[in-house]
């Protein structure tokens, strides 16, 4: 009877779907895997109602919610990635000392060598030490691509000894080399597993100052370890979702590259390469011209080769094809830079004071020529008391379109403390990036109106908790079913990388996930590298949005580190300091997001309407 290789063919099928959920990551998940909810209450029908995470599994969160509100199942998709990226890592790490230890020390003393190395770092003493050099404050403080630099190099540098003795032993075949590669990856995500159990995560926790009814999350980044850092508590509240759900992910992972391993080796030492033969002859070029010459008597072969090949093709220039769209409209740099030129001759604008007031007129002054329609009840100012001391003024317009649901609110403060700093860097790029953005897409919509409506909104009291948010949410236009994008320090620096929030984005609200691939998307095709950064804290705007569920997106050149480090409090009035061609670029991906958000129905038709 004909004997089946099981264990390689399931294991390759696993493998393939593994590497699938990375490479379509953000086709899979549902809700943008670092987007939070921190719950609501309120009335229906006269009945209170309190709704706290975690959640448990329900019609909208299929596999529930984590303290945070965070989507478990975007959780585990994204998280993927950096799991088996450090169990990769940790392989090729081992893999590497172990091929270097085989062939170039001479038997009798290699074999001793990895004997011994293989009982004392045996994998109890392995798990024990990389917890504790995991744990050290050092490491919790560092960025996500460092982190797993350091988890794999730990991993890979302890337990090598394993892997070592097994390559010794394969008599030099390369195949047998790469199936214990396999069993041996299959044992790092096994001790990533118990290090998760033990409190160990990646990244640097930037959550760290949100309290939930669980305490503080100590995970940031999504990765199937860290969601297991709070293993203790799911037990004890008995949300048991928050453990099958990455556990599952870890034995899926696990017996994949188990089963791959096994596989390899059982068809190099008992198959004689049978199944790998046969495997490398499908891709062979020579094996598949001969089969079209004889097209007749091999035509099933063909055609399904050909597919395969089609398919493989598709997915590979699916990850580099890059949408070389040109918006017709273009971010004019020659206007914007005469607002920036304007905003410098004020020294400070700070909340009450008469250089706010000569600001707020300016600003009020370009909407009004540009045609936008005013937002405050046909005013384009609205004032409000801030602590009953002073008079804060918000400014704002907006473009109407022909469906009111979910507009877009392009916002950015425009107050800023003290006599002799003009803000020049934290808002004043934004508030001239903001009214260029204005003129650029209120002319486009006289040509051909837009879907959506375009708010722009100018925010006082962003250095008095933010009081200019409160008071504009609610106002035509501003509110829960709107979508924002908050623009601060734009043009700064000498590379071209923007940080972008999309904590933000209230994890309850899926239909503007699509508007973060969006935003992703077109950065990519511009070129804009765009980094994921916790921008929450910097600004107390954003905290007013996020506690009144209004959701959006935060962008800035500047990461929350470096705007407490070098922006914040000290004088920002050198113009020179700008990076002028930055902020053309950044300011353009706006403008292009949108476009594609405002005149388009289906994002499938991105580009269509930035060309006519």
């Amino acid at each position: 009877m004909k004997k089946r290789n099981a264990k390689l063919i399931l294991g390759i099928i696993l493998t393939i779907l593994l590497l699938s959920v990375v490479i379509y990551e953000e086709i899979i998940i549902p809700v943008d895997s670092y987007s939070i909810d921190e719950g609501s209450e309120g009335y229906i029908y006269d009945e209170y109602f309190k709704l706290e995470h975690p959640l448990p599994p329900n019609d909208y969160d299929k596999l529930g919610t984590d303290p945070l509100g965070r989507n478990v199942i975007s959780m585990l998709v994204s998280g993927t990635k950096t799991t088996l990226g450090i169990g990769f890592l940790a392989t090729t790490i081992k893999f590497i000392i172990a091929i270097l230890v085989v062939f170039t020390i001479n038997e009798r003393v290699r074999k001793k060598i990895i004997k011994t190395y293989s009982i004392v770092f045996n994998i109890v003493v392995e798990i024990i030490i990389a917890f504790l050099i995991l744990r050290l404050p050092w490491y919790k403080e560092l960025d996500l691509k460092y982190a797993i630099m350091v988890y794999g190099l730990v991993l890979g540098i302890i337990g090598w000894g394993r892997l070592a003795r097994k390559i010794d032993e394969s008599n030099d075949s390369i195949a047998s080399m790469i199936g214990n590669g396999f069993i041996e990856l299959s044992r790092v995500l096994f001790i990533q597993f118990v290090l998760g159990i033990g409190g160990i995560t990646v990244g640097v926790n930037k959550f760290a100052n949100i309290e939930t009814k669980w305490g503080y999350m100590p995970n940031y980044n999504p990765e199937w370890a860290g969601m297991l850092a709070t293993a203790g508590k799911a037990l004890s509240t008995r949300s048991f979702w928050l453990i099958i759900g990455p556990s599952i992910c870890f034995i899926i992972a696990i017996i994949s590259f188990l089963l791959l391993g096994k596989g390899i080796l059982y068809d190099v030492e008992v198959d004689n390469y049978k199944k790998l033969k046969k495997i490398a002859l499908f891709f062979s070029p020579k094996e598949f011209i001969n089969q079209c010459n004889n097209l007749y008597r091999y035509w099933g072969n063909v055609v399904f080769k050909s597919f395969v090949v089609a398919l493989i093709i598709f997915i590979i220039v699916g990850q580099f094809h890059i949408n070389k769209y040109k918006n017709r409209y273009q971010f004019d740099l020659d206007i914007a830079y005469k607002h920036i030129e304007e905003l410098s001759k004020y020294e400070g604008r700070k909340t009450g004071t008469l250089e706010r007031d000569k600001v707020a007129n300016y600003i009020a002054e370009e909407l009004k020529k540009y045609d936008i329609s005013p937002l405050f009840e046909d005013e384009y100012i609205q004032e409000f008391d801030v602590d009953g001391k002073v008079k804060g003024k918000n400014i704002g317009g907006y473009i109407w379109g022909k469906n009111s649901n979910n507009p877009l609110v392009l916002v950015t403060s425009y107050d800023c403390l003290g006599k002799d700093n003009k803000g020049l860097y934290k808002n004043g790029t934004s508030v001239a990036a903001t009214l260029e953005l204005a003129r650029n897409l209120i002319a486009k919509s006289k040509e051909n109106m837009n879907s959506r409506t375009i708010v722009f909104l100018f925010t006082d009291g962003s250095e008095e908790n933010g009081q200019g948010v409160v008071e504009a949410i609610g106002n035509k236009n501003v509110d829960v079913y709107s979508f924002y994008v908050y623009m601060n320090y734009l043009g700064l620096g000498q590379s071209n990388k923007l940080y972008m929030d999309t904590s933000t984005v209230n994890s309850a609200f899926d239909i503007f996930y699509k508007n973060i691939k969006g935003i992703k998307l077109r950065g990519k095709e511009l070129g804009i590298p765009i980094k994921q950064e916790y921008l929450y804290p910097a600004f107390c705007d954003i905290q007013n949005f996020m506690e009144k569920d209004v959701s959006g997106v935060v962008i800035s050149s500047v990461d929350t580190q470096n705007i407490v480090k070098q922006y914040d409090g000290k004088s920002q009035n050198d113009l020179s300091n700008i990076n002028k061609e930055k902020l053309k670029e950044q300011s353009q991906l706006v403008l292009d997001f949108a476009v594609d958000y405002a005149w388009i129905s289906n994002w499938h038709d991105r580009g269509l309407k930035a060309n006519n």
